[in-house]
């Protein structure tokens, strides 16, 4: 296995392919087979940096394309999650994101940042989008091939090396900026998109992490 290469998921189908074949397929009998299973590989995402990031959205310089990845970036969503936003989603008075049928089936809330909202608003105005939050030429969701183009391309212009898609701007929102002295302790698990609950920060009101980078 070792000299072959295969992944430690590959030979668990495997063993499990195996097992199904001669307990279920052939109906023998139920039996424990004494195999060490290997362990999953766990890797580390690559992270963006603050000025990486920034060199990415000033690289963009398309209005629409700047929103979504702003939005993306500041608010920890996926890219299916994103293109699925409705203007009605947007909640700029409890400054919050509503996300419907999540990861799992779920609804959930996410934060909103002033710059953020500033932006999508700018948007909405130029563009005008009627149901969805991002809406294609001929309505609808925004395609998610199109995000993935325009990011790539973002991202050599920006000079980016780094081996990055889309769903590497989720791994901003729990970053340094969550060590900002103004975030207290107690607030900064409301900063995971997976477990916010709508809470004011102890020193500052309706900050946003993202509103104290320089982006």
């Amino acid at each position: 296995m070792i000299d072959r290469k295969v992944s430690a998921s590959y030979q668990n189908q495997a063993i499990n392919a195996i097992k199904f074949y001669y307990e279920r397929v052939l109906g023998g009998q139920r039996k424990f087979y004494n195999l060490v299973r290997p362990n999953k590989e766990k890797a580390l995402p690559n992270v963006l940096s603050t000025q990486e990031m920034t060199a990415i959205l000033k690289a963009t310089t398309n209005l629409k394309h700047r929103a979504i990845l702003t939005t993306i970036y500041s608010s920890g969503l996926r890219i299916g999650e994103v293109i699925n936003l409705k203007i009605k989603d947007i909640d700029s008075n409890r400054m919050q994101i509503r996300v419907e049928q999540a990861k799992g089936k779920k609804d959930r809330y996410t934060l909103l940042s002033i710059k953020t909202l500033t932006l999508l608003r700018t948007y909405i105005k130029a563009y005008r989008p009627k149901i969805y939050l991002f809406e294609g030429l001929e309505g609808g969701p925004y395609s998610a091939r199109s995000i993935q183009a325009f990011f790539k391309e973002s991202c050599q212009k920006a000079g980016i090396t780094k081996k990055v898609t889309v769903h590497t701007l989720r791994h901003r929102i729990d970053g340094p900026v969550l060590c900002h002295p103004s975030i207290g302790k107690r607030d900064r698990s409301a900063l995971y998109p997976g477990t916010f609950r709508p809470r004011k920060l102890q020193n500052h009101r309706n900050i946003h992490p993202y509103d104290y980078q320089r982006v």
